[in-house]
C-alpha cells in the first residue's frame, strides 16, 4: 500500500461517491488541524473542501462547498453530477442541544446556481440527521432522502420536495434510525419486476434491534413494511452480492455509534454475517452465516470485491472490553459467500466502456449455461452509509456457443444505473456468479 495524503482534513467525517469516470469525489471533513503521521504536515480545515481521489493521482483539491459540512452524504445523480446532503456546520459536533451546529441543507456539485437549499426533514430531525440516507430512484431519477424517522422524495433539478413519505416511527425503536443509531441500508436489487428501495434499520437506546424495514417510494401509497433479522445489529454494513442477495456484516448487538477512538459506546459485537434473499420466503429469506474473527465496531466498513468476496476493515473501538488496550484495528478480513467454492462460469472479457441502452458482448467460456447477467456498481462506504452500491439485472439478448459470447442490453439510463465503474457478472441456473469484469457505464 502507498500512502496518499490530503491537504484538507477528511478525517472520519467526509462524504464520498463514485464519479462517472471511476474517480471518487470527497466532500466535507473535519475542522481540526490534524498533523499527518506520515509527513508531519498540518492538515487544514476540511469542512468546505471538495477533492477527488484516484489511484494514480491520489487526492486532488478541485473546489469548495457553499457551507461547511461534517458527516454529509453524497449521491451520484443520473447525469453524473452530485447531490450533497446535510452534515453539521461544526466538527466533532454531536452535541444534541446545540441547534447552531445543524446544517439542514443540500447542494448540487458542480454548482447549479442555487447554492445550499433548506430541507425541512433535516431541520426537523436534528440531532439525528448526520449521514442521511440518500438514494437515486430508478423510475423518476428523483432522490429519496431519509433522516431520523422522516423521509422525502426530492426533485434534484429544482431542489424541491416532491412528496413526503410516512414517518418510520415504531414504539420500541424511537427516536431515530440515523446516526448515532446507525442502520445499514441498501436499495434492493433492480430486476424487470421491482425497483424497490429497502433499508435494514435497527436501533435502540441501549440495545440494537432485529427490526428491518423497507419502502417502495415510487409505488402508489408507499408505506413501511417490517420484518425481523436473525440477530440484532447497529452500525453494521449491508453489501449487495452478485447473485442479488444482501449480506449484513459488522456492528454491535448493544449500544450505539459515536465516541472518539478508544471510548466505545457499543459492545457485544455482531460477529455473525447474515444473508438476506429478497426473493425467498420463510426460513430461506434470512440465513445466519459464518462469524467474523475480528470485531467491527465504530468506524468499520465493508465492500464487495470483483471475485464476489466481501472485505471488512476498520474499527477504532477495539478496547470496548478492556480500556487499557489499543482501540485501533489494522487487520482486514474476508468473507466468502456460499457460492465462492462452487464451479463458476468464466468471463474471458467484457467491454471497457458501455453506453446506456446499447447491446454489448461478454466473452464467456460456456455461454449456453448463462441464465442471468447482473451488474453491481463499485462503491464507497463509511458509517453504515453507501449510496453508490446498486445491483441491476440486464436483459440477455443472445447466447452463442460458437462465438463464445453472451450479448446483453445495458441499462436504459442513469436513473436506473448511475454512471461510473460497474462489475459485470454472469450467473448459471443455480445463480452461481462468475468473477466480475469491470466496465465503465456512461
Amino acid at each position: 500500500f502507498v500512502p496518499k495524503h490530503s491537504n484538507f482534513s477528511p478525517f472520519c467525517s467526509a462524504g464520498h461517491a463514485q464519479m462517472a469516470d471511476g474517480r471518487i469525489l470527497i466532500a466535507g471533513g473535519d475542522g481540526d488541524n490534524v498533523v499527518n503521521v506520515f509527513s508531519f504536515s498540518l492538515r487544514q480545515d476540511g469542512r468546505f473542501q471538495i477533492r477527488t481521489y484516484s489511484r494514480e493521482a491520489g487526492f486532488t483539491d478541485v473546489s469548495t462547498l457553499t457551507t461547511p459540512r461534517w458527516y454529509p452524504t453524497i449521491a451520484t445523480l443520473p447525469g453524473g453530477n452530485f447531490l450533497i446532503v446535510g452534515g453539521s456546520s461544526l466538527y466533532r459536533s454531536y452535541l444534541p442541544t446545540d441547534l447552531a451546529r445543524n446544517n439542514p441543507t443540500m447542494e448540487v456539485f458542480p454548482p447549479n446556481g442555487r447554492g445550499s437549499v433548506y430541507l425541512d426533514i433535516l431541520g426537523e430531525t436534528y440531532p439525528y440527521n448526520s449521514y442521511p440516507i440518500v438514494q437515486v430512484l430508478p423510475v423518476s431519477g428523483n432522490v429519496f432522502i431519509f433522516a431520523g424517522v422522516k423521509s422525502a422524495v426530492v426533485d434534484t433539478s429544482t431542489l424541491t420536495v416532491q412528496s413526503l413519505l410516512p414517518d418510520l416511527v415504531r414504539a420500541n425503536l424511537e427516536p431515530s434510525r440515523s446516526f448515532p443509531y446507525l442502520s445499514p441500508w441498501t436499495m434492493l436489487p433492480l430486476t424487470y419486476r421491482n425497483g424497490k428501495f429497502a433499508n435494514g434499520l435497527k436501533l435502540s437506546a441501549s440495545f440494537a434491534s432485529k427490526s428491518c424495514s423497507r419502502i417502495a417510494p415510487e409505488e402508489p401509497n408507499p408505506h413501511w413494511l417490517d420484518e425481523d433479522m436473525p440477530i440484532p445489529r447497529v452500525m453494521g454494513d449491508a453489501v449487495l452480492l452478485p447473485d442479488g442477495t444482501v449480506l449484513f456484516v459488522n456492528g454491535a448487538k448493544k449500544g450505539t455509534a459515536d465516541g472518539p477512538a478508544g471510548f466505545s459506546k457499543a459492545w457485544d459485537p455482531s460477529s455473525e454475517a447474515v444473508l438476506f434473499d429478497p426473493g425467498a420466503e420463510g426460513e430461506n429469506r434470512w440465513k445466519t452465516m459464518a462469524a467474523a474473527t475480528v470485531p467491527r465496531l465504530y468506524h468499520s466498513t465493508a465492500l464487495l470485491l470483483p471475485d464476489g468476496r466481501v472485505l471488512t476493515a476498520g474499527s477504532d473501538q477495539q478496547n470496548y472490553a478492556n480500556t487499557s488496550a489499543s482501540p485501533f484495528e489494522y487487520r482486514v478480513e474476508i468473507f466468502h459467500p456460499p457460492f465462492f467454492s462452487a464451479n463458476r462460469l468464466v468471463i474471458n472479457s467484457c467491454p471497457a466502456t458501455v453506453r446506456y441502452g446499447e447491446q454489448f458482448t461478454v466473452k464467456v467460456g460456456n455461454p449456453l449455461a448463462v441464465q442471468m447477467v447482473s451488474i453491481v456498481r463499485y462503491s464507497t462506504a463509511t458509517h453504515s452509509t453507501n449510496p453508490d452500491q446498486r445491483w441491476v439485472e440486464l436483459e440477455i439478448m443472445q447466447r452463442s456457443q460458437g462465438q463464445g459470447v453472451v450479448v446483453a442490453s445495458a441499462p436504459p439510463n442513469g436513473k436506473f444505473a448511475p454512471p461510473g465503474a460497474w462489475m459485470v457478472f454472469v450467473l448459471d441456473s443455480n445463480k452461481i456468479p462468475s468473477v466480475g469484469c469491470t466496465m465503465l457505464l456512461n
